[in-house]
């Protein structure tokens, strides 16, 4: 106890020694440069949503206005930004926070995916002179588009790996680090395979000739790899992608891809233990409460998520709480650089959300507790701070995880839980009273109802309990892992009634699963007449999905199964599943397979005879009168895709897409409408009876074929103006 006693003294000397908050004892005032002290993004920073705020922190209090700050719209990644006077981003009307010590700022529209911004700070005036960034601005780079446009999910046509965390020398590889890799493109997750390549894997951590074990997530163009057990210090370790990994549009890795490290020495190591501190004593809406306590940083509720949708509106949040136990590197052998981090299957235990449709109407829905676990450790770094080097200056808090957010109630679990990669908290840590206080700010992007991408703003804040020697301890997770509710539903009969060819199956748990202990085939599957069925498979959150590679048939029989040999994070075995269901049989003349749904567009035959399309007129559904109302022509934002739903099942095989410029090929096909170069309307002419409208180039892009519906993602965004069909 009295070795754990002086590590922790040590630490507090160290971290001290990048001193309080402007302020506190010795007072700075009168003498001290006025300096930016935080700011969110930090400068650097890559991947950032396009709905980033803009967040800093002074030395001193500060009267600010708009003229103040300038947001540039950089040409190309990595060049030198100058202000061309047509660059400049709207910026809302700064918010001054904490007696004028802070500010955000929020750009009036989202900004650009996958483009460069700087900010510029001038003409803050102040007795200690005026408060500007190091190199003139802060920059940054917003991340890839997620289901945009080809051309937007990826930075190049060929697929590289962009970003390592830990790098090796700005943030050291340690003997308890994680690795984080980000490519330039969206990955095919289904090529990401982690094992020994030389049996077929296409990536590996290897020592010493033997693969390291480790647990592998992948999503988006983000890849974790997570050792199981702690390196060994000293050794070398190299990391390894196969060209086989390949991108959104299936480029390979040319090449493949290798790096390696010596892992660092950790020990001896002390554990840390910080409060995330509740918000309110009113557990109903913590968040909303009036006595709310305010993040320092941002001004919104301390340690609430708010979820922004326009399914959802943005009204509603969720309080994440809980105590977080970091485990510090032994500080004086990293007394610049100090590595920490917290173990995988920690816990935050966030408050009930009311679901409600655009912020308003009761969807008859609550969230109950929303839980957020750590699938792997997550890593930190506290690094000098990189705009100050006043003893005032606190220090930089970099802390990267990969966590999954469930719900408590099943129905909302089966709808929100999933996986979020590489989120990212940029905060600040200081010394106050002996305790290290963090307040940090990051952003999650979650999926509402598999259907939109939602914003949410974590304003983070924890404080290390006074004595650590009689801090909490971390609580075993000793609960079984169990099967809430699956897809399809099942009538007391056995019966899916709603299950149809194409669909997945999914098992919905009450928390995540441990992705090493399923194997495909042996602890879990899909069965019919007491054999595996092939089936394509990944985990989101807690929901375990499966694709059947032949469709579900009507009529036919399965069970879902998962075997007592996987676990939870924390090793506790699943309470078996063995769920049998029959999808109904099918009922009368097979029918050929009519659109039911179609975006853009509507789900019948135009009659072409009446229509014009220069005059808005797609015409009239065939079967209908000449009476009719119009359909209009259809406007298409420039990054949607297309999509058609059928009614039944259609043949893969006859779906022929030939992905070139080339006119009127194809069973499928899309294509650019060529204008008159005279009036500069849609090209037209009449054959048979029919008008009919000449097609200037063929569209080429990303179709995938389902059981029951056809997606095509175009290269290129449409151009506004122009008339395509398809």
């Amino acid at each position: 106890m009295r070795t754990r006693n002086l590590w922790l003294a040590t630490a507090a000397a160290t971290l001290a020694a990048c001193g309080g908050d402007a302020g506190d004892t010795p007072s700075i005032a009168g003498w001290q440069q006025a300096e930016v002290y935080y700011s969110y993004p930090y400068d650097g920073q890559q991947n950032l949503s396009p709905k980033t705020p803009l967040v800093l922190r002074f030395s001193h209090a500060m009267e600010v206005d708009a003229s103040h700050f300038t947001l540039l719209h950089c040409d190309q990644l990595g060049d030198d930004c100058e202000d061309t006077g047509d660059n400049q981003v709207a910026l809302s009307a700064p918010t001054s926070l904490d007696g004028g010590r802070g500010v955000t700022l929020q750009p009036q529209n989202p900004l650009q995916t996958h483009s460069h911004y700087r900010l510029v700070i001038d003409g803050i005036e102040t007795q200690q002179g005026n408060p500007v960034f190091p190199d003139g601005g802060l920059d940054f780079v917003t991340r890839l588009s997620q289901d945009g446009p080809m051309s937007s999910q990826m930075a190049t046509p060929d697929l590289t790996v962009s970003q390592i965390i830990p790098d090796g020398d700005a943030l050291p590889f340690m003997d308890f680090s994680t690795l984080r890799v980000r490519f330039n493109q969206m990955l095919d997750p289904g090529t990401l395979r982690y094992g020994d390549i030389d049996n077929g894997a296409s990536v590996e951590l290897a020592h010493q000739g033997g693969t390291v074990p480790a647990a592998l997530l992948v999503k988006g163009n983000a890849v974790t790899i997570d050792p199981l057990e702690d390196l060994t210090p000293g050794q070398q370790y190299t990391l390894k992608f196969t060209p086989s990994v390949r991108g959104v549009d299936q480029a390979q890795l040319t090449g493949g891809f290798e790096q390696s490290w010596a892992a660092r020495d950790s020990m001896p190591r002390a554990t840390l233990v910080q409060e995330a501190l509740s918000a309110s004593e009113d557990q109903t809406d913590p968040c909303n409460a009036p006595d709310a306590l305010v993040a320092k940083l941002t001004g919104a509720t301390m340690n609430c998520v708010p979820i922004q949708s326009t399914l959802l509106g943005d009204k509603d949040a969720t309080m994440q709480t809980g105590d977080v136990f970091a485990e510090l590197a032994f500080l004086p052998n990293y007394p610049d650089v100090s590595p920490l981090r917290i173990p995988r299957n920690s816990l935050l235990s966030g408050s009930n959300v009311t679901v409600k449709v655009a912020g308003e109407v009761e969807a008859g829905i609550d969230t109950g507790a929303i839980s957020v676990t750590f699938l792997s450790d997550a890593s930190g770094y506290l690094l000098p701070n990189p705009y100050s080097d006043a003893h005032g200056a606190p220090k930089q808090v970099k802390l990267y995880m990969d966590v999954s957010m469930t719900a408590e109630n099943p129905e909302a679990n089966g709808a929100l839980s999933q996986t979020l990669l590489h989120v990212e908290l940029n905060g600040m840590a200081l010394v106050k009273d002996g305790r290290m206080e963090i307040d940090a700010v990051g952003i999650v992007e979650p999926k509402v109802l598999g259907q939109e991408t939602a914003f949410g703003l974590l304003s983070f804040h924890m404080k290390s309990y006074e004595d650590q020697e009689n801090a909490p301890q971390p609580v075993p997770d000793m609960t079984a892992p169990q099967l809430q509710s699956m897809v399809p539903a099942v009538e007391d009969d056995g019966t899916a009634l709603t299950a149809r060819p194409g669909d997945a199956v999914i098992l919905n748990f009450n928390e995540p699963l441990d992705p090493s202990t399923l194997n495909v085939g042996e602890t879990f599957g899909l069965q019919q007449g007491g054999s595996h069925v092939a089936v394509d498979w990944y985990l989101d959150g807690a929901s375990l999905v499966m694709r059947p590679a032949t469709p579900l048939a009507f009529g036919e029989s399965y069970t879902a199964m998962v075997s007592a040999q996987v676990s939870d994070l924390a090793g506790n075995a699943v309470v078996p599943v063995n769920e049998p269901f029959t999808l109904p049989e099918r009922v009368g003349d097979t029918a050929p397979p009519m659109v039911l749904t179609s975006y853009p567009g509507f789900p019948c035959a135009a009659d072409k005879e009446h229509w014009e399309i220069e005059a808005g007129n797609h015409g009239f559904c065939q079967g209908g009168k000449v009476e009719d109302d119009r359909n209009p022509v259809p406007s298409m934002p420039a990054d949607r895709a297309i999509r058609v739903n059928f009614s039944r099942e259609i043949a893969a095989e006859s779906v022929v897409f030939d992905n070139t410029d080339a006119c009127n090929v194809g069973s499928f096909r899309v294509e650019k409408v060529a204008l008159d170069p005279n009036t500069g309307r849609p090209l037209r002419y009449d054959e048979d009876g029919k008008r009919k409208y000449s097609c200037e180039a063929g569209v080429t892009g990303k179709l995938e074929v389902g059981t029951r519906s056809l997606v095509f993602t175009p290269s290129q965004p449409w151009e506004e103006g122009a008339y395509y069909r398809y």
